[in-house]
């Protein structure tokens, strides 16, 4: 249906599964409001645990609960540089040693902490001849002073964050000052709804933020007050009645955290993902060994499918 046909009555014949809904207005029998489809924006989140499987949710940005910061963890140097941010300077611990074969670049002990500050290009001496790398300029933390250090991008090392910012924040403000993925615990649950699932989990991983088509609906009684019903990952059965001939006004919409499965959440994932540039590809070791792009070599790749998007049923 386009939205030119909207709003409608319907009365509900089969209710959805796993409803979360705070109330019952989606039982069969119900008479509803159908008012318009709609685009909202939510984030995309994952429980922070060792072990699996992880819940999934999309939080909608009117959520009222209040996050503290959580450290996040960074395979490599390379990941510093795309998490440092101007807000603030990236301090981190390295969990893992790296013995650098240069004597221009620094090696790192476990413990070490550093200060991220930006990345740059140096010259380095191999075997003799004077290269070009791709280096992070930091400051190592030391008892009583700092001293500069320059780590290669391509490093694969270990850091953890340490975190100084003790702030509680909202999601929106999160995602406007910080570069996703961020990781975060909730610290004062929200208050406006009956039951916070998020308030139960030990920390949350806000992946990135995504955009999906929704159904505004109401109960036939109290038409103002609306709920986003998410197309595609519900599915239900109405009888439309004729449409709707009232005024509700201004509609008040509710939001809820909508916990999904873990099909629906690499579904999500693959559907975003076949819309955004890929990840800029981290620099190579500069011993690493050169390939030959030839017509001979080019045909022995494998070729790759791109993802498709997922059907959507209105």
């Amino acid at each position: 249906m386009t939205n030119k046909e909207f709003p409608i009555v319907a009365e509900v014949i089969e209710a959805p599964q796993g409803n979360q809904l705070p109330i019952s207005i989606l039982q069969p029998g119900k008479t509803i409001v159908i008012h318009k489809k709609c685009q909202a924006s939510k984030i995309l989140a994952s429980e922070i645990r060792s072990n699996s499987p992880k819940r999934h949710f999309l939080i909608p940005t009117s959520y009222k609960g209040r996050f503290k910061r959580r450290p996040r963890e960074f395979p490599t140097a390379y990941d510093l540089e795309i998490a440092k941010s101007e807000k603030e300077p990236l301090h981190v611990v390295a969990t893992k040693a790296f013995h650098s074969p240069f004597e221009e670049l620094s090696s790192v002990s476990v413990g070490d902490e550093f200060l991220v500050h930006h990345s740059q290009t140096t010259e380095v001496l191999c075997e003799g001849i004077k290269k070009v790398m791709d280096v992070l300029a930091c400051e190592k933390i030391l008892k009583n002073s700092r001293k500069a250090a320059l780590l290669p991008l391509y490093m694969d090392g270990g850091f953890v964050e340490v975190i100084h910012d003790k702030k509680l924040y909202q999601i929106s403000e999160l995602c406007a000052q910080f570069r996703l993925p961020f990781n975060v615990k909730v610290s004062v649950r929200d208050l406006f709804i009956e039951k916070d699932i998020l308030a139960a989990t030990p920390g949350l991983q806000l992946e990135e933020s995504i955009t999906n088509s929704y159904l505004l609906i109401s109960d036939f009684a109290n038409p103002k007050k609306c709920w986003e019903i998410p197309v595609g990952r519900v599915n239900m059965t109405v009888q439309v009645v004729n449409n709707f001939s009232g005024d509700p006004g201004s509609l008040l919409v509710s939001t809820v955290v909508e916990e999904i499965t873990e099909e629906q959440y690499y579904m999500i994932r693959r559907y975003e993902g076949s819309f955004l540039h890929p990840p800029p590809r981290p620099p190579k070791h500069p011993s690493g060994e050169k390939i030959e792009l030839t017509p001979l070599s080019l045909a022995k790749k494998k070729t790759v499918n791109l993802p498709k998007s997922p059907k959507v049923r209105l």
